[in-house]
């Protein structure tokens, strides 16, 4: 088959957007950590210019910290997080974030080398799940207070919030109240967050080391619908890890590894 031909119909060929993914696993409290923002835009003005809440959750121990924004700017959220740490004496030794600019910057990289963070995004274009869930928490949370209280002052409420959360509600995922955690208790949490059967490694391996691969592209909202499903560049299987479902690490064809690691389904075998 013509080359040409054979590369147009990889690029534009289907690609599953929706499949079973792996679980986080945190070795403990304070080992991983989460962010996104939550964005409050549209009630900026009843709350003296504030935006955004910057949400931070210990994946273990479902611990959350808030910090309101007035903007998303790189400098702002990296002093945001350095007064989490600073306000709390802890710290993570990962944190999980998305590729955007509010993390992706000169400012954050200073307080994360200062406190001997390392960064990781998810390079399949997804957020945090465990962050994005406590989001969705807060909005509602928030929504529910707008109409008990009759304004839209939820600047007010955030200490409030982050009590209640923390220290009152018991995380169905843990079988706790977040707040209850502690080094005494951790074996016991880590039994109601991974048991045993998350830990079979999934034998259905799709690709081999060494094997030519292009990575699925995530459209943006205003992509043409007929642009290419898969990348134009090709990549290479160098590392294979026995998660469930399997995991595979990526490297371009000059050599140098790419961060993160892929599922299957967002990898497609190349015939060039």
């Amino acid at each position: 088959m013509d080359q040409k031909l054979t590369e147009a119909l990889e690029m534009h060929s289907d690609v599953r957007r929706k499949f079973r993914k792996r679980r986080i696993v945190s070795a403990g409290i304070d080992d991983l950590w989460a962010s996104d923002l939550l964005v409050m835009i549209k009630f900026g003005r009843q709350n003296r210019g504030y935006n955004y809440i910057l949400n931070v959750i210990d994946t273990f121990s479902k611990y959350c910290f808030l910090e309101p924004l007035k903007t998303k700017g790189g400098a702002e959220v990296a002093a945001a997080f350095e007064k989490i740490i600073l306000a709390t004496g802890r710290r993570p030794q990962l944190l999980h974030c998305d590729r955007g600019k509010e993390y992706v910057n000169k400012d954050s990289k200073k307080i994360l080398d200062k406190y001997g963070i390392r960064m990781y995004h998810t390079f399949n274009e997804e957020k945090s799940a465990i962050a994005e869930r406590l989001n969705r928490t807060l909005n509602k949370k928030i929504k529910v207070l707008f109409k008990v209280h009759g304004d839209q002052r939820w600047l007010n409420w955030l200490p409030d919030i982050i009590r209640e959360y923390n220290e009152h509600n018991i995380h169905r995922s843990i079988g706790m109240r977040p707040a209850e955690v502690c080094a005494a208790n951790e074996e016991e949490v880590r039994r109601w967050l991974y048991p045993w059967k998350d830990f079979m490694p999934d034998a259905r391996d799709s690709f081999s080391i060494g094997d030519c691969v292009r990575i699925s592209r995530k459209k943006s909202t205003f992509e043409h619908k007929y642009a290419p499903n898969w990348t134009e560049e090709i990549f290479q299987i160098s590392g294979v890890h026995d998660t469930s479902p399997a995991t595979y690490v990526i490297k371009y064809e000059q050599g140098e590894t790419i961060l993160g690691k892929f599922y299957a389904l967002e990898l497609l075998k190349t015939a060039l």
